[in-house]
């Protein structure tokens, strides 16, 4: 995510539509990418309320994660 503009501390606007969410850095976003620690290693972590992906499936559902530079997708099993 660092490599893709996604460092911890970034501020993000979240865009979605029937089958996907999209998160983009926005300076003037309001959610930041979070700073988790795991055995030492600080990773940047994105965290969604259900509002957010409900619509994307339901728990367990397999997904498709698109990491781009300047841009992650969240897409349902639906699209291809």
């Amino acid at each position: 995510m660092i490599e893709a503009g996604f460092p911890s501390g970034q501020p993000v606007t979240l865009a979605k539509d029937k089958t996907s969410l999209t998160v983009t850095p926005d300076a003037k976003g309001t959610r930041k990418v979070l700073r988790v620690m795991n055995h030492g290693v600080a990773l940047p972590v994105l965290e969604f309320l259900g509002k957010w992906i409900e619509h994307i499936g339901k728990p367990g559902t397999v997904v498709t994660v698109t990491v781009q530079p300047g841009k992650i997708r969240i897409c349902s099993p639906q699209v291809k």
